[in-house]
């Protein structure tokens, strides 16, 4: 696959390329989440909404 970023390679984010942006978000809150329910007591309901760039 041919890279759609110019920061190929240097930011870490490439796992996500062929993904649409939304879902990508999507993913990305889930593992956050993930992390902060095993290693943190803090409540689901404490989380917004990802804010996508503009």
């Amino acid at each position: 696959m041919e890279p759609l970023c110019e920061k190929f390679g240097q930011c870490g984010g490439c796992a996500y390329q062929d993904l649409p942006y939304t879902e990508e978000l999507s993913l990305k809150l889930g593992k956050l989440k993930d992390v902060l329910r095993l290693k943190t007591d803090l409540p689901d309901g404490l989380f917004h909404p990802v804010t996508a760039s503009p």
